[in-house]
């Protein structure tokens, strides 16, 4: 009987693959045309942003609340977008 080698991923490799998962659902999410952050989509883009560990999203795998990453996104909001009543 074949032996099987334990391939390992390259840092890239999985980054690549993370990529790829979070453009499917993305693609998934735009044609169902609605989101849910605790539901399966949620999950879904939530694993692939933990393998590919972006630095902005550095503590995403820490189970404290992490506030920074919500003021940097807030702080660059366009001036009166809290008086739009939709977003397209």
């Amino acid at each position: 009987m074949k032996e099987l080698k334990n391939i390992s991923r390259t840092r890239s490799q999985e980054s690549s693959a993370a990529i790829e998962r979070i453009y499917i659902t993305m693609r998934h999410l735009f044609n169902r045309g609605f989101y849910k952050p605790m539901g399966v989509s949620g999950e879904t883009l939530r694993e692939a942003l933990l393998q590919l560990r972006p630095e902005i999203y550095g503590s995403i795998a820490d189970e404290k609340v992490e506030l920074n990453g919500l003021l940097y996104v807030i702080e660059r909001l366009p001036i009166g977008i809290e008086e739009c009543r939709f977003i397209t």
